[in-house]
């Protein structure tokens, strides 16, 4: 199994890179692959997983499957007999969400898509949940909390219009992320 991240944003925005290690303290850094960035960028994400500068289309891929919220079939963990390279858009998230990944799917026409759910997650959400999809664990078998509150220093709340995982009662989200969040005051 490998989770191919294209990044594409024109920057390495310090949000992108904070989801981007989170993704390796989830699924470890020998799952990763993040495509489509400069080279400075490779050589910043190094410690995050393999990087290239290359784009999607002239990678080669091994049974690949794009995720796409848009998508019309739900990723089943069935899906990992026909699947071995999973990949996502490393999309700073707008909301309402702007079908971005259709830039992916553009790029490779004939790759099959799969959905984790009608609603938008962070990237690195997304990996989290398809790499439990693949280990076993049905969609419909994990908890979730759309939208998440973080109460700022100064008393404002900063609303996250995304889906998280929960475990335990707690939503999976980089305590790094939120610092950066509460110290910028926002995004």
């Amino acid at each position: 199994m490998r989770l191919i991240v294209v990044h594409m944003e024109k920057r390495l925005y310090k949000w992108a890179q904070i989801e981007y290690g989170h993704m390796t303290e989830m699924v470890g850094k020998e799952n990763l692959l993040f495509t489509n960035l400069s080279p400075i960028q490779a050589k910043n994400l190094a410690g995050c997983g393999k990087t290239t500068t290359e784009s999607i289309e002239k990678l080669q891929l091994n049974k690949p499957c794009i995720l796409d919220p848009f998508a019309e079939k739900t990723l089943t963990p069935e899906d990992a007999k026909q699947f071995s390279d999973f990949i996502f858009g490393g999309i700073l998230g707008d909301y309402p969400p702007q079908k971005r990944t259709k830039e992916i799917t553009k790029l490779l026409p004939d790759v099959p898509t799969r959905n984790l759910g009608k609603e938008q997650m962070s990237t690195d959400t997304a990996v989290y949940v398809t790499k439990k999809i693949i280990d076993g664990i049905p969609l419909d078998k994990m908890k979730f909390q759309d939208e998440l509150t973080i109460v700022m220093d100064d008393g404002f709340e900063q609303i996250l219009p995304y889906r998280y995982v929960l475990e335990d009662g707690k939503v999976i989200i980089s305590d790094i992320l939120l610092n950066y969040l509460i110290k910028k005051k926002g995004f």
